[in-house]
């Protein structure tokens, strides 16, 4: 293994199917006063809900722990923590994961390693969690294969058994 390259080990734990349809999370979000950007909203109407309730151990790793000298793209982080043995999360994660993690540390910005969706304008996008001005966001970045991150990046991945 290269230097800096960790042994993902479980986050977070949380319950996916709780809730019948993304309408459902859009509205729980809501009410608990998280926010939504409208691209993420965008992404919403392309997320599937699991129809029966599944427990997803979460892995939290940056870039850099991955292994990855400097800024990488998607095409390099998904194939090294592949070698981890992480795994993409389902996109219900995201909204799941915003419900869970209520205190989220302000200025953390967690992207999750899912498959992208197609947003509005055909570009690749993947969502992410974060809080900012002690505001908790459900939003969204760009997933192009040029798009980078730099080494102290976070990302959320499915921890494999």
């Amino acid at each position: 293994m290269s230097v800096g390259v960790i042994h993902p080990t479980l986050w977070k734990s949380i319950v996916l199917g709780k809730l019948s349809s993304i309408e459902a999370y859009r509205e729980a979000l809501l009410t608990r006063q998280n926010r939504i950007t409208w691209e993420a909203g965008d992404l919403f109407k392309k997320t599937q809900v699991s129809e029966k309730e599944i427990e997803v151990k979460l892995a939290k790793v940056t870039v850099g722990s991955l292994g990855l000298k400097g800024r990488a793209t998607l095409k390099e982080i998904i194939p090294s923590a592949e070698r981890l043995g992480l795994g993409l999360c389902p996109a219900e994660v995201d909204p799941g994961l915003r419900l869970a993690y209520e205190n989220q540390p302000d200025g953390e910005n967690l992207m999750i390693a899912m498959g992208a969706l197609t947003g509005y304008d055909g570009m690749y996008f993947i969502f992410r969690v974060r809080k900012v001005d002690n505001v908790r966001w459900l939003g969204c970045d760009c997933a192009e294969y040029c798009t980078d991150w730099p080494p102290d990046q976070s990302f959320i991945f499915q921890l494999c058994e």
